[in-house]
């Protein structure tokens, strides 16, 4: 009776802190395929956040391709911030599209203005020179963002 006991609290305690049942039979270790299978990081995305003051619109890399004669075409906006209460790494350029609208409904004016936002992965804006060069800016894209008036 107590062998019993003892072995259905192995059991519940192998489920609970491996997430599947382990046994051991003398020398061979039998591990069935787990319960709920995992699921690496890399296929989620995960949103983050950010706050902070509108440095420039456009954005600074966009700004200083375009003052070099490229030609960036963008279909919405695309800003620059000073990150503030923000974790460190956050970025400071990104890409808004024009289907997405601040949630305060205020207008992104510019420079000075508090904005708050959700962003995700970066959307690559392409930029092209008249003599031929061309090259990719990497922004990450807000996809919900509040500003002050």
């Amino acid at each position: 009776m107590k062998k019993g006991i003892n072995f259905v609290l192995v059991f519940i305690f192998c489920v609970s802190f491996y997430g599947y049942p382990i046994f051991v039979l003398g020398q061979q270790k039998i591990t069935p395929v787990p319960l709920i299978p995992p699921t690496p990081l890399t296929t989620q995305i995960i949103p983050r956040f950010m706050g902070g003051r509108v440095v420039s619109v456009p954005a600074f890399e966009i700004y200083a391709l375009e003052s070099t004669g490229f030609i960036c075409p963008v279909m919405g906006k695309t800003l620059s911030i000073y990150p503030m209460g923000s974790p460190t790494g956050t970025p400071t350029s990104y890409y808004i599209s024009s289907l997405v609208h601040s949630q305060t409904n205020t207008i992104l004016r510019g420079m000075g203005q508090l904005i708050i936002a959700r962003f995700s992965t970066p959307t690559f804006i392409t930029c092209t020179h008249p003599a031929g060069a061309v090259t990719q800016i990497p922004l990450h894209t807000i996809n919900l963002y509040g500003t002050s008036r």
